[in-house]
């Protein structure tokens, strides 16, 4: 069950953040992967340490 959400969202987005679990990033190649992988992890920090208190532009 959970591999084939994964695979849905995955068809339309480059990272899936599972419950419990984690994320799954995918890119072009390894480095497009990793550094996706990094600015989501920067992006999900910058929320958490705001509080939820922050605007998108």
């Amino acid at each position: 069950e959970l591999a084939a959400a994964v695979v849905e969202v995955l068809t339309a987005h480059d990272i899936v953040l599972m419950s419990n679990h984690g994320q799954v990033a995918c890119g072009t190649d390894i480095p497009d992967t990793f550094r996706r992988a990094v600015f989501f992890e920067m992006a999900c920090r910058i929320i958490v340490l705001s509080h939820g208190n922050y605007t998108t532009v």
